[in-house]
């Protein structure tokens, strides 16, 4: 982070039916199809949330808390998923895709594992979607006006749970600027020596 720049963190919710991206055949990301499209919208960070969204910035993702299932169960696997359920490009049981299958140079990845992309202001993806896991450290790319998480699954309607994150960069607002001590001029010495003298006198 450059140096006299205001950091700023956000805390949000990721929802256990949330996709990291929303899709349709013909108007958002239609090359970024995946699963039945019955998840809901993404959780979304942007410069409302007092982070700056300028393109080769820094943000640092970090699971705080919570945890999900992809069963209709109680709640039991942290960000990084069900480690023992690799998706990759496997296409699941209706054969229509992970959000993983998107992410080749992330796998290996796992069922419910937080993932990441950055988008526009409509959801349009800007640059490739990406695996969070327990954290990552991510570069803003150009064109960039937020940040969406969700989870890697492809039938969400029977999720459980949801994942406490936080997100860290640079801020919007300027750092609060320090006073500069003024240094002492001859003549507010010369009035410091007055003011002593006529004590003195006064004193005597």
């Amino acid at each position: 982070m450059a140096t006299g720049v205001k950091a700023a963190t956000v805390n949000v919710s990721v929802d256990s039916h949330s996709g990291p991206w929303l899709w349709n055949n013909s108007t958002l990301n239609t090359t970024y199809q995946y699963g039945i499209n019955d998840q809901i919208v993404p959780s979304v960070i942007d410069s409302s949330s007092g982070l700056s969204f300028v393109a080769g910035n820094t943000l640092t993702i970090t699971y705080l808390s919570g945890l999900t299932n992809a069963f209709a169960g109680t709640p039991e696997v942290d960000a990084l998923g069900y480690t023992n359920l690799v998706t990759n490009g496997n296409g699941g049981s209706t054969g229509l895709g992970f959000p993983s299958q998107d992410t080749p140079a992330d796998w290996d990845t796992y069922l419910n594992q937080l993932f990441g992309t950055f988008a526009d202001a409509t959801g349009t993806i800007v640059s490739n979607p990406f695996a969070v896991g327990l954290g990552r450290t991510v570069t803003i790319p150009v064109g960039a006006t937020r940040l969406q998480l969700g989870l890697n699954d492809y039938i969400f309607s029977d999720n459980t749970g949801s994942l406490e994150i936080q997100v860290q960069g640079q801020g919007t607002e300027p750092p609060t600027a320090v006073p500069e001590t003024q240094p002492l001029t001859i003549l507010s010495v010369i009035t410091l020596l007055g003011l002593g003298v006529g004590l003195k006198r006064k004193l005597r």
